[in-house]
């Protein structure tokens, strides 16, 4: 499948990669991945991507920059899912297979994270919204609502400054939407000079003790291994203030925070007054990752959301 859009040109072309069985549900998962020649039918991919256990691996382009992104299911509209500072669309594999029963999903790795290119650019909201948009075209998908943990609230809330007639409804999981002043130059100072030590210490703090080893262990090892020159331009990206201007989210919105002692009390009171549609859910005894630490709870609450809220 070949198409050009603006000064935008993709060549996309598929091949089945093979089957994994999934013990959860006894079905056969496939795998299809980029390549340079078309060796299956576009109209087998279609009987394929037809089938929500069918995972669809792609790759689009933007300012020159590779993105890569996954698929399950198909249509016109999806829940798209996007990851945290230096993590990847890996942290979503135990969501994405649930909410695929329902609706299409689209998986993303921000420039610069996962298996997307990581060249020496600036790494900004506006950078990653627009890389959530150009997949989405890519795949075909006109409306979206958005999810995103953590450096992925400021991601959503910049796509939906930008493209606002794109989103229906956010899930914003555990990320901040700051009050003003906000100055972040020690947060990122000690990002740009501290290097991965620095990182490491910050990510410690994200878990708490009930987070299982061995979560912790794959989640260090997929954040540090992020070049260092993507988290510190991304870290300051995330500071930027134009990033948290208090501009209002008129559309439904799920806001998913790990309770702890730096929550507010008067928070819930803050977030309605910059989001009109607003369900609030702060839970105790959860980390950062909170979707990773307890996947079933946030399936169910995204289900039940996208359901009530939205109608899907």
């Amino acid at each position: 499948m070949r198409g050009t859009d603006g000064d935008q040109t993709t060549s996309v072309w598929w091949i089945l990669r093979g089957g994994i069985r999934s013990e959860a549900r006894g079905s056969l998962r496939f795998r299809l991945f980029c390549y340079s020649e078309p060796v299956i039918s576009h109209r087998l991919l279609v009987a394929l991507a037809l089938t929500a256990s069918v995972t669809l691996a792609a790759v689009a382009t933007l300012d020159g920059i590779r993105v890569y992104y996954e698929s399950l299911g198909n249509g016109k509209r999806a829940v798209v899912f996007i990851h945290g500072w230096t993590c990847d669309h890996t942290f979503w594999r135990l969501n994405a297979p649930a909410i695929a029963r329902k609706h299409r999903v689209l998986l993303v790795d921000l420039p610069g994270h996962g298996e997307s290119g990581k060249p020496e650019i600036d790494y900004t909201m506006s950078l990653f919204a627009r890389a959530v948009e150009r997949v989405m075209r890519q795949a075909g998908v006109e409306q979206a609502v958005l999810v995103g943990h953590s450096m992925g609230v400021p991601v959503v809330r910049q796509f939906l400054r930008e493209f606002p007639a794109k989103a229906v409804g956010t899930v914003m999981v555990d990320g901040a939407i700051w009050r003003p002043p906000i100055d972040l130059t020690k947060v990122i100072d000690e990002i740009r000079t501290g290097g991965v030590e620095a990182r490491s210490k910050r990510i410690d703090g994200m878990f708490v003790d009930r987070t299982a080893p061995a979560l912790r262990k794959e989640i260090r090892e997929k954040m540090l291994g992020t070049p260092q020159h993507v988290a510190a331009s991304a870290g300051v990206g995330i500071a930027d203030p134009a990033t948290h201007k208090l501009d209002p989210i008129h559309v439904p919105t799920l806001f998913i925070v790990a309770r702890s002692q730096s929550t507010s009390a008067d928070q819930e009171q803050f977030l309605r007054s910059v989001i009109s549609q607003l369900d609030y859910e702060p839970w105790d005894g959860a980390g950062h990752f909170l979707m990773m630490e307890q996947p079933e709870r946030f399936n169910r609450s995204v289900l039940e959301f996208i359901e009530k809220r939205l109608r899907w």
